[in-house]
């Protein structure tokens, strides 16, 4: 980790208001983007809730396996963000030719944004569906997930992610 630390410091101002991104270079260097997982547990930990991970933004041209990997588990953190650097081959989703992970944040954090409106209290669903079936719910092939927000703190409580890789 002191050596992921060198490339690219996390100073962070510990707020009421707070976010941060992990380290880019640290998810290029992980064998599987599903590692990022635990770093953003490490992060609440520390009273940094709302915590996202840069996508196919390193120093080095990506694969498109790779691209995808991160864009798929991206999708349902608070944050994600592609960027490219300087130099490399186009990283971002229209280049790859994949567009179905980006539509999926879309969905999930409009409607996050939505729900989260109201400062004091707010809670509700988020549903999202495959979009070409008019069976999803009899096939399983939705997510759903229960959000309660009280005094700034957010709860999120999936119901039904068994089938979410197949819709995106």
């Amino acid at each position: 980790m002191s050596s992921c630390r060198r490339l690219q410091p996390v100073e962070q101002l510990v707020t009421f208001w707070t976010f941060s991104f992990l380290l880019d270079r640290l998810l290029a260097m992980l064998s599987n983007p599903k590692d990022s997982v635990p770093k953003i547990l490490e992060f609440s930990m520390y009273a940094i809730p709302m915590v996202g991970v840069n996508i196919c933004g390193f120093n080095d041209d990506t694969t498109m396996e790779l691209c995808t990997r991160q864009q798929a588990l991206g999708a349902f953190y608070a944050f994600s963000r592609n960027h490219n650097d300087i130099n490399m081959v186009d990283q971002g989703p229209a280049a790859m030719g994949g567009k179905e992970p980006g539509l999926a944040t879309i969905d999930f954090v409009v409607s996050l944004y939505v729900l989260l409106s109201d400062k004091n209290k707010s809670s509700g669903e988020v549903f999202i569906e495959d979009r070409e079936s008019i069976d999803s719910i009899e096939n399983g092939r939705y997510y759903l997930a229960r959000v309660n927000a009280i005094n700034n703190r957010l709860a999120l409580g999936s119901v039904n992610s068994t089938k979410i890789r197949e819709i995106i």
